[in-house]
């Protein structure tokens, strides 16, 4: 059975609650150096469920930003892959040598191998899915690094993705749920499927050729 965590800046009085979102945001999504808050006040909450190594976090949060170095990079544990599912607002990330503005329904694919930063512009829901970045190498070894990084809901499979995603919201899912690899697996299958990767021939993708 996985746990679920809940927070919130509530429980903090007003002047420390930006700082506690410090705190949050490197508990949950790894090691951040947070942009300074312009606003007097300042409002977020966080809802974790973890199974295993399989992660879900849904959080809503006011404009804010952080920047992930290269040496926020070299301290961080174990890699990671997200998958972040937004339901509200938007938000510019820079990830991989590249820059996107995120809108709802968008999915953002990123890694806690590189450095990145982002900027939520208005108040954000989001749905994030983490699993050990190895999990993904596994499916991809030689493409994992070179995927597309946003996917917009175009598609069939992008929509099947984010629907998938969105039942996964901590408070309804973690309910009877105890395998975490069974998860794994079925989000890195589903993911490679919304990429349009899953009917490739070549050799470098271990899960197409056992797949075939």
């Amino acid at each position: 059975m996985g746990s679920l965590v809940r927070w919130t800046t509530d429980q903090y009085a007003p002047k420390d609650r930006f700082d506690a979102w410090h705190e949050a945001l490197n508990e949950n999504y790894g090691r951040w150096a947070s942009l300074p808050h312009p606003q007097p006040t300042f409002a977020a909450s966080v809802e974790c469920g973890i199974v295993d190594s399989f992660r879900v976090i849904e959080c809503i949060c006011d404009p804010c930003g952080g920047v992930r170095s290269q040496a926020d990079v070299a301290r961080g544990a174990e890699d990671f892959v997200a998958l972040q599912l937004v339901l509200q607002g938007r938000e510019r990330v820079r990830f991989a040598g590249e820059e996107f503005v995120l809108k709802p329904g968008d999915i953002l694919v990123w890694d806690s191998a590189r450095p990145m930063d982002f900027k939520f512009v208005e108040q954000l829901h989001k749905l994030s899915v983490g699993l050990p970045l190895a999990r993904l190498r596994n499916w991809l070894p030689n493409r994992w690094h070179s995927i597309r990084r946003v996917i917009a809901p175009e598609s069939g499979a992008a929509r099947l993705l984010a629907s998938y995603l969105q039942s996964l919201a901590p408070r309804r899912a973690l309910d009877g749920i105890n395998n975490g690899d069974a998860l794994i697996e079925t989000t890195i299958g589903l993911l490679v499927n919304a990429l349009e990767l899953g009917q490739s021939k070549s050799a470098d993708c271990l899960r197409d050729v056992q797949l075939e």
